[in-house]
């Protein structure tokens, strides 16, 4: 009975190599490529060196007591990072480790962009090209980029909520650079007389004119969203005429159409002007308001968005038959009270409240005429 059972055994063991050595006879002209792999067979720990190869489309493992085989769009194949192996998800839950190659390669298809961005990650002259067009594509985003998308977001703002932005924004401005304006009703009626006539002649009959006295910001004019215009007492005691007056109100008005203030405001808000653009919504107005003290203090208006507004101004000056020369001279005056004390008429030493009108003089020389 030994005898025959291990006759027996040994015939099994021989057939089975056989068999083995006869299936590798037969595809062997026309296995493609081989690799060789650890085969988890997803139930247990244990892993069993295989060797992977592809016929017909059907992946191959060929291993120390068998041979398995699955169809080649069932097999998933992981995403390579730098020099890692890489991992063949198997359709019966198995998965096959191997070093990335050729078999690989052919498994995903050539052409990729998973292959394409390993070779560029792999590569050191190909990651210091891809640093450069990062920095290219962010920077034109920058640039570009989000000046359109905030300025897409301004002009979709609804009405009601830049009106609630604006009062919002005019009680933090409140609680931290204004206290309440010492003009008297009569010199306040008289400037809202001349504020309504030019909200007529620029057609933006909606703004609201409101008066407040800053030590800090000193003489000043600026324009809160939903139509709301500030000016200091100071800025009115360095008036001296109603064209210089109407010149500036005109100024600040052509920053409300221009939604200049809200485009300022997104274009610091980064996921803010995301979700503003896309939805055309904003979940919390406070939060957005809470920012414009900031950036009233700290940011400068583009000086395409000053030259917009300062062509509204010449354009009301102009319609109402005066020259530009009023205009040129609050500028003026408005940069020379926010210069220190012993320094020039300049581009230097301007405060930083007055920094959110950026490039005094070239505007003072733009805005004047040419002498005939």
């Amino acid at each position: 009975p030994g005898w025959i059972f291990g006759s027996v055994n040994a015939g099994c063991w021989g057939g089975w190599r056989g068999n083995r050595r006869h299936f590798r006879h037969r595809y062997r002209d026309r296995i493609l490529i081989e690799a060789k792999a650890y085969y988890y067979n997803g139930k247990t720990s244990a892993r069993q060196s295989v060797i992977l190869s592809i016929r017909e489309d059907v992946l191959y493992a060929d291993g120390a007591q068998q041979v398995l085989s699955w169809p080649l769009d069932a097999v998933q194949v992981s995403a390579p990072l730098a020099s890692l192996d890489r991992t063949l998800y198997l359709p019966d839950g198995g998965t096959c480790e191997l070093p990335d190659g050729p078999l690989v390669r052919q498994l995903e298809g050539e052409g990729r962009p998973s292959q394409v961005l390993h070779r560029w990650e792999t590569s050191l002259k190909l990651a210091f090209v891809a640093l450069v067009l990062t920095v290219g594509v962010v920077w034109g985003f920058i640039q570009y980029g989000v000046p359109l998308m905030a300025e897409t977001a301004a002009h979709a703002l609804p009405p009601a909520t830049e009106e609630v932005l604006g009062r919002e924004s005019l009680a933090l401005l409140d609680g931290t650079l204004f206290i309440p304006s010492g003009l008297p009703e009569s010199r306040q009626s008289e400037i809202r007389t001349v504020f309504d006539q030019v909200c007529v002649a620029l057609e933006e009959q909606e703004c609201v004119l409101a008066f407040r006295s800053s030590s800090q910001m000193g003489a000043n004019a600026l324009a809160l969203p939903g139509g709301l215009v500030v000016v200091t007492d100071q800025f009115v005691e360095l008036v001296e005429n109603e064209q210089e007056l109407a010149a500036v109100l005109a100024h600040e008005i052509g920053h409300v159409k221009g939604r200049h203030i809200l485009r300022r405001i997104f274009q610091n808000m980064g996921s803010g002007l995301i979700v503003a653009t896309l939805t055309g919504d904003l979940t919390s107005v406070s939060a957005l308001a809470a920012t414009l003290p900031a950036v009233l203090v700290e940011t400068k208006f583009s000086r395409d968005m000053e030259r917009e507004a300062d062509d509204v101004a010449a354009e009301y000056l102009r319609s109402q038959g005066f020259s530009t020369e009023p205009f040129v001279s609050i500028l003026g005056k408005l940069h020379s009270s926010h210069q220190p004390q012993g320094h020039s008429v300049g581009e230097n030493g301007v405060s930083e409240y007055f920094s959110t009108h950026p490039g005094t003089q070239e505007r003072i020389e733009r805005m004047q005429e040419p002498t005939k």
